[in-house]
């Protein structure tokens, strides 16, 4: 078996019957043993007994966005939100290209940012991060990263990379101030319609921009293209998510790296070297696709789409894998828990509401109950908060108490 990536890839491509393997340490209902210096934590069944677990409070303690009203409160491209460290709520509201500051009972307080090129300014807000007493905040449309104090004040700016025509982008921010960022894989492209799967260079920066190493190539999400030419060197192309394609995670906690392809039921954890260090695995099966999930994928795939459209032109060319992405998206919490995802379809968007939750050394605790149609974008010690759509479609921030009982 050959590897292209990370060692770890390879590792989540044994079958997991193997982790039962002499020299394991067995407790109850998890299996521990060491490949090659990679610990793997192997979960049966969760550590939370009858009556224990974890629960979130019936209603959001905090609700930010609404339909009509002030427009500090009429959201639209909704980036991410977090919780400060003196419990104001950030909201980088990405059709505004603004990050808007609510106090903690979510009364609008001032924002920050505005549409444009120069510093402070944003053409399209990707990411925010916290960073000891930063605020780190990547800009896809202009591929730079902007400093700020937790407040909003503006530290710097920086580019990553020289080549403007692939310059990398930020996925996250370490504790210590280095950057992690992805570049793509070119592999030439084709002709026609192609499945194919993004592969992406992850490298390690500094606070200040400087190249520090290399982790590896990694794979991002499936999808569908297809090129055309529409002129003497000019071209044009068209992307779709596959069809029940396997999208991966990247998270970082503290100075470590967690990556989660969703090929089968691994996570796998970098120290602060990037040395892969261990394997958080269930010994569950991948659900099968069923002639019924592909009719309703084709029907929901077309909805909406003029006759001749290019979605309704492929729909019966499109491939169908066996089956489905071994989980959706990948959280981890402030203090380290690893919260995964119920595979419910594709995209960021929870459809289903139930997460397992593994603690720091990898064991699974059990499964925590979380409002559907949710996206995920900040879990602390005692709250959860993420962005939901109201009945009618209005994006909403929406913060919730977390019971650790």
């Amino acid at each position: 078996m050959t590897c292209r990536f990370a060692l770890g890839a390879c590792l989540a491509m044994l079958p997991a019957s193997l982790s039962s393997c002499a020299g394991g340490r067995n407790d109850v209902g998890v299996v521990v043993h060491d490949s090659g210096g990679i610990e793997i934590v192997e979960s049966l069944e969760g550590a939370w007994g009858a009556g224990e677990g974890w629960s979130l409070s019936e209603e959001p303690v905090v609700s930010i966005g609404r339909a009509d009203g002030p427009q500090e409160y009429l959201l639209h491209r909704v980036q991410t939100a977090l919780l400060l460290p003196d419990r104001r709520i950030l909201v980088a509201n990405g059709g505004t290209s603004e990050l808007r500051y609510f106090d903690s009972s979510g009364t609008y307080l001032y924002s920050v940012g505005r549409d444009g090129f120069g510093p402070g300014e944003f053409n399209r807000i990707e990411s925010v991060w916290l960073a000891r007493d930063s605020l780190v905040v990547f800009d896809f449309g202009l591929s730079r990263v902007s400093v700020f104090s937790i407040s909003g004040e503006l530290g710097r700016t920086l580019t990553l990379g020289r080549d403007p025509l692939s310059r990398p982008f930020a996925l996250w921010v370490f504790a210590d101030g280095r950057i992690l960022a992805a570049q793509l894989v070119f592999d030439g492209g084709g002709a026609g319609l192609r499945r194919e799967r993004t592969q992406l260079v992850y490298r390690r920066y500094s606070p200040n921009g400087a190249v520090l190493d290399s982790l590896g190539v990694f794979l991002l999400g499936e999808s569908y293209s297809e090129s055309s030419s529409i002129g003497p060197g000019m071209g044009a192309s068209m992307v779709t998510d596959a069809p029940f394609g396997r999208r991966a995670s990247t998270n970082v906690s503290g100075n470590r790296l967690y990556y989660a392809s969703s090929e089968t039921y691994d996570i796998q954890v970098f120290d602060s070297a990037g040395r892969l260090e261990r394997i958080i695995r269930r010994p569950v099966p991948n659900r099968p696709v069923t002639s019924r999930d592909i009719e309703a994928f084709k029907a929901e795939f077309v909805e909406g789409s003029a006759p001749g459209s290019w979605d309704r032109r492929i729909v019966d060319d499109l491939e169908f894998p066996e089956t489905m992405p071994a989980y959706g998206t990948v959280a981890v919490d402030a203090l380290g828990n690893v919260w995964v995802a119920e595979y419910g379809g594709s995209g960021r968007v929870d459809r289903t509401g139930r997460w397992t939750v593994f603690n720091p050394d990898g064991r699974m605790l059990g499964v925590v109950e979380v409002p559907r149609g949710g996206r995920l974008t900040d879990i602390g010690a005692d709250y959860l908060m993420g962005v939901w759509l109201t009945d009618l479609d209005v994006p909403q921030v929406r913060m919730y108490r977390l019971f650790r009982h």
